[in-house]
């Protein structure tokens, strides 16, 4: 048996724009952070250090400095990954 919908306020349930919205701002506002927090711990290693973990401050710089829409840990582990193979 099919179910037939017959008033359009019975549509599926589908996040309002104001919930979208929401949930866009708190992976802005996660992304800033994520990005903060690598800046602070990354940026008091030395160059040894990082070449130590097979990444150079350009590394950082550049994942920091992607676009907010890109996800800056998964930019850096592109990047060491790119840079193992060259090893």
């Amino acid at each position: 048996m099919t179910s037939v919908i017959t008033n359009p306020s019975d549509k599926p349930n589908r996040p309002s724009v104001l919930l979208r919205f929401w949930l866009a701002i708190r992976v802005f506002g996660d992304r800033f952070r994520t990005r903060y927090a690598m800046k602070r711990s990354l940026g008091r290693m030395t160059d040894r250090q990082l070449r130590d973990i097979g990444l150079t401050q350009g590394d950082i710089d550049a994942a920091l400095n992607a676009p907010i829409s890109t996800d800056a840990v998964d930019a850096l582990a592109h990047r060491a990954q790119t840079q193992a193979r060259n090893w």
